[in-house]
């Protein structure tokens, strides 16, 4: 592809950081902050890639080994995971709960576009929590979703 001005490479530049699969090449000579920006995104891109593909890892892990009597629904690449509670647990409950302990977690039911959502859906983000207090975490609420589940038994 040639391109011809501002609005086809910052097309070019678009077109690299949602697919990594896309080639070009820079015209020498010409362009050389163009190239320049490029490098510099390209590492960015790359570098967040690792670190929110750690962090997803983590999360998988972690949920498997501590809430593991949740329902796991999720998708690779995404910045969270969805659980469904074990019968009985309330979303709203957990969450309230989950606070007093440093735990900030979403209840689902806002998540569904029915009136009468379930109330035992939980959505937990990571992209903003530091990579080392994720496993932590996360046992300290399948502790607690322990304790909720026995409780309600």
């Amino acid at each position: 592809m040639i391109t011809l001005g501002t609005q086809n490479s910052l097309f070019l530049l678009t077109s690299l950081l949602a697919d990594q699969s896309v080639t070009f090449g820079v015209e020498n000579p010409g362009y050389g902050n163009l190239r320049h920006v490029i490098s510099l995104c390209d590492s960015h891109v790359r570098r967040m890639r690792r670190t929110y593909e750690k962090k997803w890892l983590q999360m998988q892990q972690g949920i498997e080994r501590y809430l593991s009597h949740c329902e796991i629904h999720s998708t690779a690449g995404s910045f969270c995971f969805c659980l469904g509670l074990p019968n009985g647990i309330s979303s709203h409950k957990l969450r309230d709960i989950a606070a007093q302990h440093g735990i900030l977690i979403e209840s689902g039911d806002t998540l569904f576009m029915q009136q009468d959502a379930p109330k035992n859906y939980i959505r937990l983000g990571f992209s903003a929590i530091n990579t080392d207090k994720i496993l932590e975490g996360l046992a300290i609420l399948g502790g607690l979703i322990t304790k909720l589940k026995s409780v309600a038994s």
